[in-house]
């Protein structure tokens, strides 16, 4: 409890505290602080990990690591792994999991230790994390020299000051901000302080908000993000998958490829989208091993998208995962596949049904389950399709999970 709540250790030692559980608990004593945070933490410990070995042992997992900071600006490196699309804290010769594949964001230094890995594992897929690269593409949007965007730093000076002064920010909680930025603005002045240069910030703030063209360019703004910001939330989940960052990134491509008045916006995120795309064969061959989908979204027309084209770029993925060439048997196999014959068809392998019964749940489909369902247990040439689309359908394309373990770090790790 005192974990999950952010409690800290020295309030087991507080006599309100041991007098409220007294109280509320008959019978139960508060240990220690010394106690807690030793050897009954130790205990919990234990038998977290051994769930967790449980759970995880001998599966195909994503790496993912991230640095952080601490309030004392102590750095910290955290390693996960992501295992049938959930986060785990990691630890290779603890857990035995079989690592497929690593994803960090594209800081210089996660991108020489990927070189790196690749070097020395080559095995092993690394990709960047694609939700990082997508807030890239936030951040060369705010770089454009156009007189609109300097609204958003207006917006952010409205949204601080409102943060810092906590009687605005009550009067703001009963009513919409421009409406009481009119209605309001003696009440406002007042609680930006009694100095001059206080009460000018105050009335720079509401000038600011009543500003007809202030809401214009934010409109603007809005209009602009809202499809990187659909996307980056979704490459944020932690089922997302190759397949699925490739999909992303074709529609956000797609839209800012419609015709539009700002040429400019849409020449500059059409770059900088491009800019992200390395390492192609893994998200075709991703795409490609989806059955849902298969070959169907493809240009049709370009040779390296034929059948005989895409056989290549999934042999060639598969023979750096697997370290071995596939036979004639996944050859045939691949091409029944994509064509959807014989037991790879729509109906053999119960697409339909399957998509009704995940839509019932409420839940997205999981392909890697299907495949799962398919494996034979056997190494052959059919069956080595079979577990290459588990392989590369079960790598996660972003680190988020990093990111939420600091969250949870720093609402832990206070000042006090």
């Amino acid at each position: 409890m005192f974990v999950s709540a952010g409690i800290p250790w020295n309030a087991a030692n507080d006599p309100e505290v041991q007098k409220f559980v007294v109280k509320w608990i008959p019978g139960a004593k508060v240990p220690d602080r010394w106690r807690m945070s030793g050897v009954l933490l130790d205990r919990q410990v234990v038998k977290v990990e051994a769930r967790t070995k449980e759970q995880i042992q001998g599966k195909l997992a994503t790496g993912q690591c991230d640095g952080w900071k601490n309030i004392a600006k102590a750095s910290l490196v955290s390693s996960m792994v992501s295992v049938d699309f959930e986060p785990y804290l990691y630890a290779e010769s603890h857990f035995a999991v079989s690592i497929i594949a690593w994803c960090t964001d594209a800081g210089s230094d996660a991108l020489k230790m990927r070189k790196e890995l690749t070097k020395a594992m080559p095995w092993i897929i690394t990709t960047d994390c694609w939700a990082h690269q997508l807030n890239l593409v936030v951040g060369d949007y705010f770089k454009l020299k156009l007189s609109f965007l300097e609204t958003a730093e207006k917006a952010n000076t409205v949204i601080k000051w409102f943060n810092n002064h906590s009687r605005a920010l009550g009067i703001l909680l009963s009513i919409a901000l421009r409406a009481c930025c009119l209605k309001k603005q003696e009440e406002l002045e007042s609680c930006g302080g009694d100095k001059r240069s206080e009460k000018d910030k105050a009335q720079e703030v509401i000038n600011t908000v009543i500003s007809v063209e202030f809401w214009d360019n934010v409109t603007t703004i809005k209009i602009h993000l809202e499809p990187l910001a659909i996307a980056a939330n979704i490459l944020q989940a932690n089922d997302t998958r190759l397949d699925i960052t490739i999909l992303v990134f074709a529609n956000v491509y797609r839209i800012y490829n419609n015709p539009s008045p700002d040429d400019t916006i849409q020449q500059h995120v059409q770059s900088s989208l491009e800019k992200c795309w390395n390492d192609q064969d893994v998200f075709i061959a991703a795409i490609v091993m989806n059955p849902f989908i298969r070959a169907k979204l493809f240009v049709p027309g370009r040779p390296e998208l034929t059948p005989l084209g895409l056989y290549g770029i999934v042999k060639g993925v598969f023979e750096r995962m697997f370290r071995k060439s596939p036979d004639f048997a996944f050859y045939r196999t691949f091409l029944d596949y994509l064509n959807e014959q014989e037991e790879f068809s729509r109906s053999r392998m119960h697409l339909d049904e399957i998509k009704v019964l995940y839509d019932r749940a409420g839940k997205n489909v999981n392909v890697v389950e299907i495949w799962k369902n398919l494996d034979s247990g056997v190494s052959c040439g059919c069956n080595d399709l079979v577990k290459f689309a588990i392989r590369i359908l079960s790598i996660v394309a972003n680190s988020a999970g990093c990111e939420r373990l600091y969250s949870s770090y720093g609402a832990i790790h206070t000042k006090l």
